[in-house]
């Protein structure tokens, strides 16, 4: 099974302004007053979002951030990162967990009292039963039960996962934004339509256990969600938020018009070019934070004459990467020296910065038999990413001033990945984003470079190869020892820069403008684009 965690609103799409209730305003008689409002018509206090519609609110199913900003605010997971680090786990619907010695048997205890939006009560059968949904529907969040042997109940309120083999980033996979989320059984056998597990109904309707429920999806217009009364964490006096409206709003001039006139309380969405206005004004904040995201130049290790280290280290040589992070990313963005960012623990600090030397480029490939470059390759990437292509411009100036062509090609996404997934039609250089579903070095280096990941397996589409890397790779994720994992992965990262796997390019700022009146916000990067809806609220 595969996943990726998809990048939505390459394709900008206009606000469509909804009107209710447009009576026309008349000033009363002057000597009437107006009545009070009832209290149950007192208006709720609404929390705007600007961002693309999700692709689906299904639970087994939502794998993108277009989905995850509703879904993460219906639905939970038994453990979650706590804050906005990526090291320490807290209690969500398990409030303890015990793991064996041997690192195969995973005991929750549930939380008590807790209920789904339609009032049914969470238990083991209920956490089973989302679990069990979501590795029949083979979707993102059935990846995390690769190596799971039995899921058992226990008791009412107890769970147990044991797995096949130790898998040292397991429990930090239930963490992950995508799930594994719960749902509830009722709603899908209620709604469960020849044997589908209620995947029609639940792609635009929700039954979790979180802080918001499902109110309303106006399709191209806007996903409503209102405050669950019922929330098992209970509700405070200034928690005042009572609905949250996600509008279809990505185009970035209407996104700052909307944050300026006060319309838009927040976005997902923002150019970088406004970055510093944002910056600038006083009633908004723009709540920039480093991610653990990350773009690389990916170099084919089969195709001629990349099958050549000679040609790789020259086409890395011809890469300006200060350019690219002072021009492209105008600052807004890291140096990435390997495949890890420099915030992932397991980072091999002692990687050097990337080298920029055409003469040196140029020796390589009159090594190679290539004296004057003389040669065309192809690079891919999707359409619409402003970052990727400018990025690849800046590579394709540098080879083009020792010879060499690059062809920069964009395609949709399924264009790119079929392209890339067949050895066949394999690229030869293509830009990668990475986002993180697991904060474990194994999340990076093993679906990207082990060679069991290769083509539609994995994420190895560069068909790279090195048995040191497979031999580290699968001792690490099989390893409980931080340190010695921190050992291997510093290796596997100086194998595969030698290699001349990758170019990369850099660890990647994001930044969610709010209006000053919101407060509680708190960024964690393993939760990109979506808010912690439950601790926020808004005060003049």
């Amino acid at each position: 099974m595969k996943y990726r965690l998809l990048v939505c609103g390459v394709v900008m799409v206009l606000l469509m302004l909804v009107t209710v209730g447009c009576a026309p305003e008349t000033e009363p008689p002057d000597d009437e007053t107006p009545a009070p409002k009832p209290e149950d018509e007192v208006d709720a206090v609404t929390m705007m979002v600007g961002r693309d519609m999700p692709t689906t609110l299904d639970p087994g199913k939502a794998n993108d951030v277009c989905s995850a900003t509703p879904v993460r605010a219906m639905y939970e997971t038994l453990v979650g990162y706590r804050g906005s680090g990526t090291e320490e786990l807290e209690p969500v619907l398990a409030r303890e967990w015990e793991i064996s010695s041997d690192g195969l048997t995973y005991t929750f205890h549930l939380r008590e009292g807790v209920k789904f939006h339609d009032g049914t009560d969470l238990d083991a059968d209920a956490v089973k039963f989302s679990f069990d949904r979501a590795i029949e529907l083979g979707h993102a969040p059935a990846d995390i039960f690769g190596p799971v042997d039995e899921i058992a109940v226990l008791d009412m309120h107890m769970l147990q996962i044991t797995l096949q083999y130790p898998y040292a980033p397991f429990l930090y996979t239930l963490a992950s934004q995508v799930g594994p989320l719960v749902v509830s059984p009722t709603a899908v056998r209620e709604h469960e339509v020849d044997g589908d597990l209620a995947q029609e109904w639940l792609h635009d309707n929700a039954v979790g256990t979180g802080s918001f429920k499902f109110e309303e999806w106006i399709p191209g217009q806007q996903v409503s969600l209102a405050r669950f009364e019922d929330y098992w964490k209970g509700w405070e006096d200034w928690q005042n938020v009572d609905r949250i409206i996600i509008k279809n709003v990505v185009e970035p001039a209407t996104i700052r018009m909307l944050l300026e006139k006060g319309d838009l309380d927040t976005s997902v969405f923002s150019s970088q070019d406004d970055w510093p206005a944002f910056e600038a004004n006083p009633d908004i904040n723009l709540n920039r934070n480093a991610t653990l995201n990350t773009l690389y130049h990916m170099v084919s290790q089969i195709n001629e004459p990349l099958d050549d280290i000679r040609v790789r280290e020259a086409v890395s040589l011809a890469y300006n990467a200060q350019q690219a992070i002072d021009q492209v990313f105008r600052g807004y963005a890291f140096e990435l020296r390997g495949v890890l960012p420099s915030d992932q623990w397991g980072y091999a600090e002692d990687l050097a910065p990337h080298e920029h030397d055409l003469d040196r480029a140029a020796d390589l490939l009159k090594e190679a038999g290539y004296p004057d470059g003389g040669f065309k390759m192809r690079y891919g990437y999707v359409e619409g990413s402003e970052p990727a292509r400018q990025a690849a411009e800046v590579l394709q100036a540098g080879l083009s001033r020792i010879g060499v062509e690059l062809e920069l090609t964009p395609m949709t996404w399924p264009t790119l990945w079929s392209a890339i997934s067949d050895p066949a039609t394999a690229l030869d250089i293509y830009a990668f984003y990475w986002f993180p579903r697991v904060a474990d070095p194994d999340n990076w280096l093993y679906v990207m470079f082990h060679s069991e990941m290769q083509g539609e397996a994995g994420y190895n589409c560069i068909y790279y190869e090195n048995s040191r890397v497979d031999e580290l790779l699968d001792a690490a994720r099989r390893t409980p020892d931080r340190d010695a994992r921190v050992e291997m992965y510093e290796e596997i990262q100086h194998l595969i820069v030698a290699d001349y796997a990758i170019i990369p390019v850099a660890q990647l700022d994001v930044a969610y403008p709010m209006r000053a009146w919101v407060k509680g916000y708190v960024f964690n990067p393993m939760y990109i684009g979506t808010y912690n809806f439950y601790d926020m609220y808004k005060s003049e």
